[in-house]
């Protein structure tokens, strides 16, 4: 088979090297397929992911953080006074 070594195919992920990669299970990546919330190929039984697609599902789900300031008002992080980001 052409694609039995996913991972010879550089702009491809496995759900093995995915969950590998994001440091998490390969239930939680189950999880998101039943949900619709990656977008995969599917080659017989095997799923693969491009990492353009795990790229822009990572930046749909990308939360930025926050801080009240003296004031009570939340201000995104990086105006903290003395943040080093």
């Amino acid at each position: 088979m052409i694609l039995s070594k996913v991972n010879t195919y550089k702009n491809y992920y496995s759900k093995q090297e995915l969950s590998k990669e994001l440091g998490i299970s390969i239930r939680t990546i189950d999880n998101w397929l039943a949900s619709g919330l990656i977008s995969y190929t599917k080659i017989g039984r095997r799923v693969i992911f491009s990492k353009d697609d795990v790229d822009e599902f990572l930046a749909r789900n990308k939360r930025d953080a926050y801080y009240f300031d003296d004031e009570n008002n939340l201000k995104p992080i990086h105006e903290k006074p003395g943040a080093l980001f």
